[in-house]
This record gives C-alpha cells, sequence and structure tokens, in this order.
C-alpha cells in the first residue's frame, strides 16, 4: 500500500538527506506514529473535559438546588422575623397599661384570693338563706 506524503519546507531537506529507501520508510512509520498517538492523545483529553464539563454542570445544578432553599430559608426567616415584631409591639403594648403578659393566662395570687373570698360571702349568703 502506498501513502502519499508531500512533506512541508522545513521536512524536505531531512528527507532528502535520506539516502536509502528503508531510512525513508522508517522516517515516515515513526511521523505517522507520533501523528496516531497525538491524535489519541488528543481524543483523551477531549473525552476528559467532557467528563469535567459534565461534572461541572452538574455542580452547577446542585448549587441552583442549594440557593433555592437558601431563599426558602431566608423567606421563612423574614416572615418569622415580622412575626416576632409584631410580639414585641404587643409586649411593649402591655407593659405601657401595666398589664404583665402571663396575667392573661394565669391569675394572680392576689385574685384568686379576692375570688374566693367572694365566693364564700356568696355561699354565705345562700346557706343562711337556706336555714331560714
Amino acid at each position: 500500500m502506498y501513502v502519499g506524503f508531500r512533506p512541508n519546507e522545513k521536512v524536505q531537506p531531512y528527507l532528502e538527506t535520506l539516502t536509502a529507501r528503508g531510512e525513508k520508510t522508517r522516517f515516515l512509520n515513526e511521523a505517522v506514529e507520533f501523528t496516531l498517538n497525538y491524535k489519541s492523545a488528543f481524543e483523551r483529553q477531549g473525552q476528559m473535559l467532557e467528563m469535567l464539563l459534565n461534572q461541572y454542570q452538574d455542580l452547577i445544578d446542585k448549587l441552583d438546588g442549594y440557593n433555592g432553599r437558601i431563599d426558602a430559608v431566608n423567606e421563612g426567616i423574614e416572615v418569622l422575623s415580622k412575626k416576632l415584631d409584631g410580639l414585641n409591639q404587643r409586649v411593649a403594648a402591655l407593659k405601657e397599661t401595666g398589664i404583665k403578659a402571663e396575667q392573661s393566662k394565669n391569675r394572680t395570687e392576689e385574685q384568686r384570693r379576692d375570688g374566693f373570698s367572694e365566693n364564700v360571702g356568696f355561699l354565705g349568703m345562700s346557706l343562711g338563706d337556706i336555714s331560714l
């Protein structure tokens, strides 16, 4: 099989110095082998770059997902902050009126005693009415 080879200007003088046909063939074989080696190396690099590009895209997609989660957390924090501001305003309003915040849920000991004495008085009147 004959492979056509036309050397460029830099290689032509070297090829002319090769006298025997075997030397030219060996040189051409080495040149073809060199070219094929570099071609396969470039193909491997292309595959590696494609793999790295895919990994990079996967990482970008994950970061986008994390950004979405961070945005949701930020929105939750804003909602909680607004609720906390509202609660702080209510506490400030309660402090201005002099009513303790816990009194709305739990009666003070003094209020319990007053309520008990009122109930005892009412109960005594009722018992007194019955005994007549």
